[in-house]
């Protein structure tokens, strides 16, 4: 591991420009000793560990996929990177592996209730073919499903944020998102979700956020030729060209040099090849958008084609339910206080195998050749 190197700024003995964000240290010294320190870490642990959460035992019944309507929830999930696999057929597919943290819902709005988001009545800047919200926020066809990833420590966080996940019952979470869900398919406040919310052979759509390029011209941002390189050309060789008539003003949408990556852009109809349960891995063919270690947010997939698939081949609805889950959910009725802990479900894969390869896919332990005996 390399030394660390002290970064020098022109204003460090002197008052800070107005552009560089004044922030107050979050962590004081309270001049707690090391025992007092150590006893509270533990108190710490035991409420991220002993937490629970208010799901009672008619909250885990399975709900009927309904065609044309039902519209489950999605995961988090971080991009590890690319992995190859082989068909059966010896044809190689490079695979991009991402990997479930633990998952809980926090909250769920009807869609009665989508008006009180400005956020999604208000037209955006970035909608350049119309400037009216889209039609499924008039129509209240689904509510928004508010789920949260990675459980961390509370002291990492404002009071503030804290306490969004109070009602819900569950520790605190590094990332939080949103997602569009029907009502028959909505998660209740603690519900925890996993890899198994999805199978091998499901179709999913990927959102993350591309790779940030930074400020590129155009021939590195549109793939636009340039200029010529002799024949008397001037400060022409990587210029765009014209930007629009004589005098004209320039149109909406012009391609012209700016900041390349750094948008939300979805990666469709990626077949899932192959699961680990154990340690929660997911593996779709293809490059998908974002940098290695990016949060990616993986769901059903809208195409078509696909859909008509889930209609055939119903997944679980709202989400998978482990048959210890199950079991708990029925001791909890008969005598207990009805009360499940929501880390019941996380890692769980009692149901499958180590690995879950796709028909197609050549499972990585087996052997590749297989000779007879004559």
């Amino acid at each position: 591991m390399g030394g660390l190197s002290k970064v020098l700024y022109p204003w460090m003995n002197r008052k800070k420009p107005f552009w560089v964000k004044q922030e107050a240290n979050p962590y004081t010294d309270e001049d707690i000793t090391p025992e007092n320190k150590q006893f509270l870490e533990q108190e710490r642990m035991n409420v991220l560990t002993c937490n629970t959460s208010p799901i009672i035992t008619e909250q885990w019944d399975q709900v009927p996929w309904t065609p044309y309507v039902t519209q489950r929830c999605g995961l988090i999930a971080v991009k590890l990177g690319m992995y190859p696999l082989w068909t059966k057929t010896g044809r190689k597919i490079d695979c991009t592996i991402y990997q479930v943290p633990d998952i809980h819902a926090i909250r769920y709005t009807p869609p009665a209730e989508i008006d009180k988001f400005i956020s999604l009545l208000h037209p955006r800047h970035y909608w350049l073919t119309s400037k009216r919200p889209p039609s499924w926020i008039k129509q209240k066809r689904w509510g928004i499903q508010l789920v949260g990833a990675f459980s961390a420590d509370p002291i990492e966080f404002t009071p503030e944020w804290c306490n969004l996940f109070k009602e819900a019952g569950i520790p605190p979470k590094r990332k939080i998102s949103r997602f569009l869900v029907s009502p028959d398919a909505a998660l209740k406040p603690g519900t925890p979700l996993g890899v198994n919310h999805f199978r091998v052979g499901d179709y999913l759509d990927i959102t993350a956020r591309t790779t940030n390029r930074g400020f590129q011209g155009v021939i590195e941002r549109w793939g636009m030729k340039g200029g010529c390189a002799g024949h008397g050309s001037t400060k022409f060789h990587r210029r765009m060209g014209s930007a629009a008539g004589c005098g004209g003003p320039i149109s909406r949408g012009k391609r012209m040099a700016g900041v390349m990556g750094n948008r939300y852009r979805n990666a469709r109809g990626l077949m899932i090849l192959r699961i680990n349960p154990k340690l929660g891995l997911i593996y779709v063919p293809g490059p998908t958008p974002g940098p290695v270690h990016a949060y990616s947010l993986l769901h059903d997939s809208w195409l078509k084609n696909r859909r008509r698939q889930l209609d055939a081949n119903p997944p679980p609805v709202p989400t998978y339910l482990p048959s210890s889950i199950v079991d708990e959910a029925a001791a909890a009725g008969g005598g207990g206080s009805g009360i499940l802990d929501p880390t019941i479900c996380v890692d769980i894969d009692d149901d499958f195998e180590q690995d879950i390869y796709h028909e197609s896919i050549h499972p990585s332990h087996s052997p590749s050749i297989s000779y007879s005996e004559e």
